[in-house]
């Protein structure tokens, strides 16, 4: 009968330690399904990230691109400016002599009638 006795309490412990280690292999099995779960949400995290950083990489060279042209705009119209500025100046200029020359023509006429009328 002790020995039944020994038995039965080995069994119980046995049994004890099968539902704790199955309670234990539920909880695992639980874990690893979040796990599982967890891990394909963060795929689809990683290749969202990575088609938005190949669109972002996209969108950066068509700005640099417009950038260039932008550029190139802009010194195309400097020197467009630089070349109206060149020829308003030299336009100015000329006709500033033209004017200065047209005044001393009119002063040194005023001044030779003036004398032929003091001479007369």
């Amino acid at each position: 009968m002790q020995i039944a006795a020994e038995e039965e309490h080995k069994l119980s412990e046995v049994t004890l330690k099968l539902r704790v280690t199955e309670d234990e292999l539920q909880k695992a099995t639980l874990r690893a399904g979040n796990f599982e779960e967890r891990v394909e949400i963060l795929e689809r995290a990683i290749d969202e990230t990575g088609e938005n950083l190949a669109a972002t990489d996209q969108r950066y060279n068509e700005a640099t691109e417009r950038e260039i042209e932008a550029e190139e705009k802009i010194e195309f119209l400097l020197d467009q400016l630089k070349e109206l500025v060149t020829r308003y100046v030299t336009s100015w200029y000329c006709k500033q002599c033209s004017l200065t020359e047209l005044i001393d023509n009119y002063c040194y006429n005023n001044y030779i009638e003036d004398w032929i009328k003091i001479m007369e």
